[in-house]
Order: C-alpha cells, then sequence, then structure tokens
C-alpha cells in the first residue's frame, strides 16, 4: 500500500525543515543578536578606564618589581622593562584620560595587553621565568569578560590563549601540562567572572526595556557624583514622565503601555552618549544621566529628549544640575521638583531647576552635613498602665547664634530639596542607637518611632539601609515603627507599599500617621501591613473638660480593634483627654500631658501611673508635672 503524506504531515514537516529563506532570516537575526550583544550595564566608560588602568598599572609595576630582583640567565632584562614601564605608562593614560576615549579602543587595549605580555613571555627566556609572565593573562581573561559582551569577550579569550600558547611554544621550555594548565585556568576564571558581572547586574537592570532601573542608576550617579566632586566635569539629571499615561495604559490595555514603554527607550538610546546613562527610573517614568556637561548642553539635550517621542504623546521633564555638597537623594530630589513643576504647569515642558541662589538649601544642606539636625523624642505611654513603652523620634534644628528653628519652618524646604531623605537617615540612625542603649540598661524593650517619607520608600536601596542601620544599633527590628502619612500614596504608590511589604517582613512595624485627615483610609487598611494607626492630633486636641464621648475618635478604635490593629492618640494635651482615651479604649498616647518633646539626656522614662490614675480628677485643667508625680 503506498504512503502518502496527509495534510498534517506537510504541516510537520515544514515545521522540522525550513526553507532556506527562513534559515537564511533566522541566521541573520541570530547573527545580529550575537553582534548587537549588550555589554554589561556596569561597563561604563569611567568603570572600563578604571578597571583596564588598573589592570594595566598592576602588571606594569609587578614586572618592574621582579624584574629588581635577580634573574636567571638568559632573561632580556632591558626588553622586559621596556615592556613594565609601557604597560604602566598606559595604565596611567587609561586612570586619567580613559573615561573620554571611544569604547572601541579597549579592544585594541585588550590586543595590546596579549601582545605586551606574550613579549614578556619571550624576555623570560624561558622555563619558570616564562611561565610566571604567562600568570599575567588571567589579567586579559578577566577584564575583557568584565567590560564585553559575551561574543567580545570570548574572541578576546581565544586570542589571549592562542598568544600564551605560541609564546610558550617558542620559548620552548613548558611541558604538555602547563600548558594545558595555564589556558584552562583563564576559561575557568573569566567564564566565573563574566556569570557574576552579570549575575549582579541583573538586579540593576529593567526587564522590560532593559535598561538600568533605579537601583542601577543610583548606583551609577553616586559614583558620578563623587568623580564631580573630585573635579571631574559637571554631572545633571534629567528626569522624564510620561503626560496622561495613565490614561493610555486604561485606553490601549497593559499590553499597550509596555510596548509605549519599550519603543521611548528605543527612541532616546541615541540620546546617550559615551558616559552618559539612560535609565527607567520608574513605572512611566525614564532618567537621563548627563556627564561631562557643558553650559547650554543639558538644556538642549532634555528638550531633544522632550520632542523625539512618538507621535500623539507628550512627557514633562525635569531637569536639576549638580551643585557642590548634592547627595544622590538631593539630587533626584531636586529634578523631581522640577519634573513636578513641569507637570502642575501644563505638562509637555521642561522645567530647570538650580539652587544657585537658593541661600536656604545650601545652609539646610550644611545645616545636615555639620550635624545641627538632631533628635528630639516624645514618649509613648501605654494609656492602661502609665508606662513608657516607646518614643518618637522628632527632628529639630540647633542653629548656630539662632536658637532652635521650629519643624514648620525647614522641613517643608527639606522636602523641596530632597534633603529630607538625609535627614530621615539621620533620625533614624539616631533613634535605633539610642533607644537600643536605653532598651539595655533599663531591661525594657522600648520602641524607636521613626517618621518616613514617600520618596525614602520609593527609593530602592532604603529598605538595605534600614537593615544595616538595625544591625549597627543592635536592635530587634520589631521595635522599630516606621511612621507614614496618607500622602504617601499618592504618585507611585506601588513602590511604597513594596517597600512596606518587605519592611514588614523583616519586622519592622508600620503606623499610619495622622490617621483620619486623609479621604481614602478605610479603604487602604484592610490592604496594607499596616500595624498601628496614630489618631491626628485635630482630633483630640479640641477635646473639652466636660466631653464624654468622642463618636469620631471611637469609631476610629473601634475600626482599629476589628483589623487587631494598635491605637496611638496624639496631642494629649490634658489629664482628662487621656482619661477619656482610654475609656474610649485607646491603649497609647502621646502629647505634652505625659511630656514634651526634649533631647535624649532629658527624657523621662519613668512611668506615668499618677498621670492616669482613676482617682485623679479626670476634668482638672492644671498640668501636673509628671517627673514628680510619677511613682
Amino acid at each position: 500500500m503506498p504512503v502518502t503524506d496527509t495534510p498534517a504531515d506537510r504541516i510537520s514537516l515544514a515545521r522540522v525543515v525550513m526553507s532556506p529563506a527562513k534559515i537564511g532570516a533566522r541566521s541573520i537575526a541570530a547573527a545580529r543578536s550575537i553582534r548587537f550583544a549588550s555589554a554589561p550595564a556596569i561597563a561604563t566608560p569611567r568603570v572600563m578606564a578604571k578597571a583596564t588602568g588598573f589592570l594595566y598599572l598592576s602588571g606594569g609595576a609587578l614586572c618592574l618589581i621582579a624584574l629588581c630582583l635577580p634573574q636567571r640567565p638568559g632573561v632580556r632584562v632591558l626588553a622586559a622593562a621596556v615592556s613594565a614601564v609601557l604597560s604602566f605608562a598606559a595604565g596611567l593614560a587609561l586612570l586619567l584620560q580613559g573615561h573620554r576615549w571611544p569604547r572601541w579602543w579597549y579592544h585594541l587595549f585588550i590586543f595590546s595587553g596579549n601582545v605586551l605580555i606574550a613579549l614578556s613571555v619571550y624576555d623570560g627566556g624561558g622555563g619558570r621565568t616564562s611561565m610566571a609572565y604567562a600568570s599575567l593573562y588571567i589579567f586579559v581573561a578577566v577584564d575583557c569578560f568584565f567590560l564585553f559582551a559575551w561574543p567580545w569577550a570570548c574572541l578576546h579569550l581565544a586570542v589571549a590563549i592562542a598568544c600564551c600558547l605560541f609564546s610558550l611554544a617558542v620559548v620552548k621550555e613548558a611541558d604538555f601540562g602547563q600548558v594545558l594548565l595555564i589556558p584552562g585556568t583563564l576559561v575557568v576564571a573569566a567564564a566565573i567572572v563574566g556569570w557574576l558581572v552579570r549575575a549582579a547586574e541583573a538586579a540593576e537592570i529593567d526587564t522590560l526595556t532593559g535598561l538600568p532601573n533605579r537601583r542601577g542608576l543610583d548606583r551609577q550617579l553616586a559614583a558620578a557624583i563623587r568623580e564631580t566632586a573630585a573635579g571631574s566635569p559637571g554631572i545633571a539629571l534629567v528626569l522624564i514622565d510620561m503626560d496622561h499615561f495613565r490614561s493610555f495604559n486604561e485606553r490601549e490595555g497593559q499590553a499597550g503601555g509596555d510596548r509605549l514603554l519599550r519603543a521611548l527607550a528605543k527612541v532616546w538610546r541615541p540620546f546617550v552618549g559615551d558616559g552618559d546613562v539612560l535609565a527607567r527610573y520608574g513605572a512611566d517614568e525614564f532618567a537621563l544621566l548627563l556627564t561631562d556637561v557643558r553650559p547650554g548642553d543639558v538644556a538642549a539635550a532634555a528638550e531633544s529628549v522632550r520632542t523625539a517621542i512618538p507621535h500623539g504623546q507628550t512627557c514633562s521633564v525635569g531637569v536639576a544640575d549638580w551643585e557642590l555638597g548634592d547627595t544622590v537623594s538631593l539630587l533626584n530630589a531636586r529634578a523631581d521638583a522640577a519634573m513636578y513643576e513641569s507637570k502642575t504647569s501644563g505638562r509637555n515642558r521642561v522645567t530647570h531647576h538650580n539652587v544657585n541662589g537658593s541661600s536656604e538649601a545650601a545652609e539646610l544642606t550644611r545645616a545636615i552635613k555639620n550635624g545641627e539636625i538632631v533628635a528630639y523624642y516624645q514618649p509613648i505611654v501605654d494609656l492602661a498602665t502609665g508606662d513608657v513603652v516607646g518614643v518618637e523620634a522628632l527632628a529639630r534644628w540647633i542653629k548656630p547664634g539662632h536658637g532652635m528653628v521650629v519643624p514648620d519652618d525647614f522641613i517643608p524646604q527639606a522636602e523641596i530639596s530632597g534633603a529630607i531623605e538625609d535627614i530621615g537617615q539621620v533620625m533614624l540612625t539616631a533613634a535605633c542607637a539610642q533607644v537600643a542603649v536605653w532598651s539595655k540598661v533599663h531591661g525594657t524593650a522600648f520602641v524607636a518611632s521613626v517618621n518616613v517619607c514617600a520618596r525614602e520608600l520609593r527609593n530602592p536601596r532604603y529598605v538595605d539601609r534600614v537593615r544595616a542601620i538595625l544591625v549597627d544599633a543592635d536592635l530587634p527590628s520589631s521595635q522599630l515603627v516606621l511612621e507614614l502619612t496618607e500622602t504617601a500614596f499618592d504618585g507611585d504608590a506601588d513602590a511604597v507599599v513594596a517597600a512596606l511589604e518587605e519592611l514588614h517582613a523583616l519586622g519592622v512595624r508600620i503606623a499610619i500617621d495622622d490617621f483620619g485627615t486623609g479621604y481614602s483610609s478605610l479603604s487602604r487598611l484592610d490592604r496594607l501591613p499596616v500595624d498601628v494607626v496614630k489618631i491626628d492630633r485635630s482630633f483630640v486636641s479640641p477635646l473639652p473638660a466636660a466631653a464624654t464621648r468622642a463618636p469620631l475618635i471611637a469609631a476610629i478604635i473601634a475600626m482599629a480593634r476589628a483589623l487587631d490593629l494598635t491605637v496611638v492618640a496624639e496631642g494629649i494635651e490634658h489629664p482628662y483627654q487621656a482619661a477619656l482615651l482610654r475609656t474610649l479604649g485607646c491603649q497609647r498616647g502621646q502629647g505634652y500631658w505625659f511630656d514634651r518633646p526634649c533631647p535624649a539626656d532629658l527624657v523621662d522614662l519613668s512611668s506615668r501611673h499618677a498621670a492616669i490614675s482613676p482617682t485623679r480628677d479626670v476634668h482638672a485643667e492644671v498640668p501636673v508635672d509628671l517627673r514628680r508625680a510619677a511613682v
């Protein structure tokens, strides 16, 4: 019976045996993917210059030191010394100016390194001396896999192995085992370095666009700031936010939004010069770090980015130049403030933020650096027992020649300039260290409550920073409460929630401060990792002496208890307020009735039993000195 193929068979066969045209198309696509395979994100011009320069410098220095020692017969000392001096000089040039040179020059440097090492192996005259020089090929293996994409790195490694084998064959002193061992070592070392570099950068790459994410941008921005502070040319940060992206996403779907983001990344890549960085900063935000900038370059680059966008879409752009004293957070914040101004001014425009002439911002930056921003502590009291269970750390500016600057006079400026992140770190560090000491001295697990802003939570390094501060202070994470207001969820709420969940998993407790003043408190509480609700002082302070009920406060307390949340009342200024809140079921309180915020050496951690004793006249108007009244 003859065998015939069915249509299904023909389809299956077509899938296996592709036409020559398809094979050619796929081959071209594969070749292009290899040709344009990306180098590690960490391989910026500055990093390339430092890494290659250090290896050249080290190789030359090691050879010169070795040549100063007694040599075996047959070693061509003068020729080897010339190669070592050339290597040393090339290393110095790379370290000083290498970041300004085109990327393709580094292929020449890698090849030149192979040649110099091969000459040194030959000049070693054979034997152990030549084998020692051949070990320098490990520098080539490490450098090429650190700087280049896999195809180029493998090509350079193959050239290094060929040079190694050829030079050892010329001297005719190495046996088969030694010749096999060195190339094998090069391959293993190169593969490990290549894998580690790419594994490390995976945490810094946005998978959708292939650009660095905010973590990667912050690392490169920090390095650029260090170099600029040391005298290198200036840098600038450009933040780009899509206008009406949420509406676009709702209209086109998430897939459409993803396509737009990838298209933007493709459109803006040509604007990235050597040393510059294009990153995906947030959900629909991009960032462009410009290095070696000159006057006028930043404005032109920002305007070019704004106009080079798919038809029908617009973006708002904020620009900030680096100023002396700027940290990563400060520069980010000023660029963010400029971008927000572009949004509020009508969108589809560029706003340039410059702190020159802003004496308040400069003075605040100086105050943080000089340690003038200090922590004051206000006790938090258990209303049922009167015991102090923790303290809230509050920022105070002790200005030389002026005295104390109240928070309302500098916190708004800190939020605008971005200094609020640095202030937050100062408060967190001081509070954790101080509460750890008090806990050990008194044998009580006091809790440190520290305010945190949305900007800090959106910083991808914030959770690691909290973890490190807790470890340094030797304070259990359960003894830290981070307080944030509901306004922290405005904007990129997903990043804030993700950070809170990570902190909560770490053991840190989360509190919603000024509760009841936001418009969506109830809808958020059931889906956020919240442990504590702090009733805003605006509900507590106005309570009169004759009050026997407080419906709004009672409702908040009842809701919190249903969600198994701890309730803290702020703004308790009179004993009758403390007594009423205790009657309503509020667990904890703080306010002037218990103590005012004060420096650590003046904080009273003794029990406030007498202050809230049921036998006291809860309607008394005259405050009592709690330090003398406490039992």
